[in-house]
């Protein structure tokens, strides 16, 4: 019987990713995945002549808030290389997962097993509403005043730092990824 020993939790990536892939794979996509290892972008997904770079956020978080500790430049970035690489454009998918998939590590045979997880949104926008949504959640945070005194002393009343927003996007706010890519150009 192989000994198995459960895989690291922070898979959400990955299954994020794998989603998206098959995903856009079921909308007409074919799809280029280096699971992950693209410098700059997840996947290249093409339908016809059009190709788009995209950039897959994966969260567990119940209410579906998305992790982005930096501002909206790197994804207008992530946007023009895109386009200059000849691409109609770049977008982002975010994925709500909330039971995640089961991963497993055989010690003898050395292979990793991870299902998908049973459940799971994915909704998308362009890289441009992603940079605007991004930077506007930045300077709404940074309008509001402490009601606890923040890691570096900082006293309560003080306005918050727009680099202190660590969740800035939500995945409830944008349109599932069927109806996104049913407006691409």
């Amino acid at each position: 019987m192989p000994r198995r020993v459960a895989a690291p939790k922070s898979l959400s990536g990955l299954w994020g990713e794998a989603l998206t892939v098959k995903a856009l794979g079921d909308l007409g996509f074919e799809v280029e995945w280096q699971g992950g290892l693209t410098p700059g972008k997840d996947l290249i997904a093409s339908r016809g002549e059009a190709i788009w770079h995209v950039q897959v956020k994966s969260t567990q978080k119940p209410n579906g808030w998305v992790a982005w500790a930096r501002d909206g430049s790197q994804a207008r970035e992530f946007d023009a290389r895109a386009k200059a690489s000849g691409a109609a454009g770049a977008f982002y998918v975010l994925v709500q997962i909330w039971t995640p998939g089961e991963a497993n590590f055989d010690l003898e045979s050395g292979q990793l097993t991870i299902t998908a997880p049973p459940d799971a949104a994915l909704v998308a926008l362009s890289a441009q509403t992603f940079a605007r949504d991004v930077d506007a959640e930045r300077k709404r945070y940074a309008a509001t005043k402490r009601v606890r005194v923040g890691r570096g002393g900082e006293a309560i009343g003080t306005l918050h730092r727009e680099d202190g927003v660590i969740y800035p996007l939500r995945t409830g706010n944008y349109p599932p990824l069927p109806e996104f890519v049913a407006n691409l150009p």
